[in-house]
């Protein structure tokens, strides 16, 4: 008579490296993570501020942060709508469907904990125009 364990003995062994393979590559893989934050009801100042002007030919080359532990970014638009990327992953550019959108002539300040301070990429949405990036720390 053959011993159950011996054989539940493979099965298991094969289970218990399936699941810790499994968990190795949901470990190792490619958090995406906020790049930057600060601890909420603390007070902020505007450090940096730089206008641009966008157009609907060629998205802008990147805003590049001068530091990634801004608070927030502050971010302004003139007479057209505006779509940005605030990121360099995957290569991804702004366009008139991809992209988060943000109206004209409005202000919009975006936590570093939910958009990080990276590379902000911006298409102007409905024409050109000029749009305002404010950091703060």
């Amino acid at each position: 008579m053959t011993n159950i364990y011996q054989k539940c003995s493979p099965i298991i062994l094969i289970t218990l490296g399936a699941l810790l393979v499994l968990e190795l590559a949901l470990f190792l893989r490619e958090a995406n993570i906020s790049l930057a934050g600060n601890a909420g009801n603390l007070p902020a100042q505007i450090a940096t501020s730089t206008t641009y002007v966008v157009n609907t030919t060629v998205p802008l080359n990147p805003h590049i942060a001068t530091s990634t532990f801004c608070s927030a970014r502050i971010i302004t638009t003139g007479t057209s709508s505006v779509r940005m990327i605030m990121t360099n992953r995957h290569g991804q550019r702004p366009s008139d469907s991809v992209g988060i959108f943000q109206s004209a002539s409005t202000t919009t300040a975006y936590p570093a904990e939910n958009y990080g301070c990276g590379a902000t990429w911006v298409y102007g949405h409905t024409g050109d125009s000029t749009l305002s990036i404010q950091e703060s720390f």
